[in-house]
């Protein structure tokens, strides 16, 4: 009995292991706001199981009986199925994070793919065309390259939801793309023109490395409280907007009316509930049109990337028409409103502060009629 063991498979899945291992320890903890760590969670564990079935099929491969044949079919589609898992898991987990969810047609066609390609395997057992153990030795043959090209379906959707994301969410990547894509896509690459070279397992591994990474670059920039983005990301925002002058936009400067009351009278965990929904409102008002920030205290900065006063005007009637409906369906002591002060961004005739303190004047012109309304009215 003879086992085919590759002392570099051993060598480049351990390392893959024990690097899942640290990063998993190390910061999964320290990750709890990111709602979506479960599906992170499933990623790594997938990619796992992609480097002990790899190490245990290199293990048996050569060994011929039915013994070592049908443990090195179990290994090699156990291998090939977490692939496609991770992939899935991978997908998932972006698309989430970019709060494009991976649902409907979408999530129908690529879990089609994974079925599919897994009920291939099955049948390749009883009828090899994607790979054969002749002898108790793996061989691939001419459909195993429906595998790196579903690596690649999976890779496309990445990259094509990247850029719709950076074009809907602002001009700071938080994820670069070449640290997402470039260490998997090489890991495949190797793996699949040189048999015997384990790369699929330690490049993820790096991958998930980046995305742990791109996330502390992101809790930088983001308000812990309400998970808009801060004023860190307002002040890079700035000297960015200050390098492009052809760049035109609308700002709008938005401060929560009353909330010191808020505060005074039913603390300061309430008047956080009252950021909390002030954020989301804003939010579902805004949607892909422009990026809502957290200036300071119970002010917000949204930028639009429209210039179109009908548009700016529709926005605008969206965010107080949501916060009217939050007052009416809410059961909560206090009502909600803000003033709001904006403008068009033209880097030609201003600079950026001074665009800033523009749209904070606007504001509080707006504000001050707000409180004349209510006096005249009480």
């Amino acid at each position: 009995m003879e086992f085919g063991v590759v002392p570099g498979v051993y060598t480049a899945n351990t390392i893959a292991l024990v690097l899942l291992a640290v990063l998993y320890l190390g910061n999964m903890g320290r990750m709890a706001y990111e709602k979506n760590v479960e599906v992170l969670n499933r990623l790594i564990f997938f990619i796992a199981i992609i480097c002990i079935a790899d190490s245990a099929a290199h293990t048996v491969n050569g060994n011929d009986g039915t013994l070592y044949i049908g443990l090195n079919h179990l290994f090699t589609i156990m291998m090939y199925i977490s692939s496609l898992l991770a992939a899935y898991c991978w997908l998932k987990f972006w698309m989430a994070h970019v709060r494009m969810p991976l649902e409907g047609k979408r999530k129908k066609f690529f879990l089609a793919v994974i079925i599919i390609c897994s009920m291939l395997l099955i049948i390749n057992i009883f009828c090899p065309f994607i790979y054969s153990l002749e002898g108790g030795v793996y061989i691939r043959l001419g459909f195993y390259w429906i595998f790196p090209a579903v690596f690649v379906l999976f890779m496309f959707e990445t990259v094509y939801t990247y850029f719709v994301a950076k074009k809907n969410r602002g001009i700071l990547e938080m994820f670069p793309l070449y640290m997402l894509i470039i260490p998997i896509a090489i890991g495949v690459f190797v793996q699949s023109f040189i048999y015997g070279i384990s790369a699929v397992g330690v490049s993820a591994a790096i991958s998930v490395a980046g995305i742990m990474t791109s996330f502390k670059n992101e809790l930088i920039y983001t308000d812990r409280l309400t998970g808009l983005y801060n004023r860190f990301y307002l002040e890079i925002l700035k000297r960015r907007l200050n390098k492009n002058k052809d760049m035109f936009l609308t700002g709008i400067m938005a401060d929560l009316n009353g909330f010191k009351s808020i505060n005074d009278l039913y603390g300061h965990n309430v008047g956080d509930e009252a950021l909390i929904e002030a954020a989301g409102l804003f939010q579902k008002a805004v949607g892909d049109y422009g990026t809502v920030t957290r200036y300071a205290g119970d002010e917000f900065v949204i930028f639009l990337r429209t210039i179109e006063s009908d548009e700016v005007d529709a926005i605008i009637a969206r965010i107080e028409d949501e916060f009217e409906n939050s007052n009416r369906n809410a059961s909560r002591p206090y009502k909600l409103s803000v003033s709001l002060g904006y403008a068009v961004l033209n880097l030609k005739n201003m600079t950026a502060n001074e665009f800033m303190n523009m749209i904070d004047t606007k504001m509080y012109e707006n504000k001050v009629r707000h409180y004349t309304k209510d006096h005249f009215t009480d």
